[in-house]
């Protein structure tokens, strides 16, 4: 479960980098859904470095780990596939965050 975990979330990574629309630029916050996408991907990785903090400072619940650790990766992946149209990353996705959420859940004492 562990290296499935890690090759699903590498591949998201990957299909962020690599997979672009031909006429995209390379910073571009777009309009209408794509800059939603843009601003739920902005929260969420702000929100994921507040929760590291309060991770590593001994403040934390199972509810918050399994929601901040756990499922804001799959949902920071999914907000940059709405902001930049990746349909291939919204499949990897998925299959990333049920690994991710069951293999973290299996391990949580």
């Amino acid at each position: 479960m562990n290296a499935l975990e890690k090759v699903l979330g590498s591949l998201c990574i990957v299909l962020m980098l690599f997979i672009v629309q031909k006429d995209a630029s390379p910073f571009q916050i777009g309009e209408g859904i794509s800059r939603i996408g843009f601003i739920c991907a902005a929260v969420l990785l702000l929100l994921n470095f507040i929760e590291w903090g309060l991770y590593f400072s001994g403040r934390q619940s199972v509810a918050i780990t399994l929601f901040f650790l756990v499922m804001l990766p799959p949902l920071y992946y999914a907000s940059i596939r709405i902001w930049r149209a990746n349909r291939i990353l919204a499949g990897v996705d998925v299959l990333f965050a049920i690994v991710n959420f069951v293999h973290v859940a299996g391990n949580i004492k």
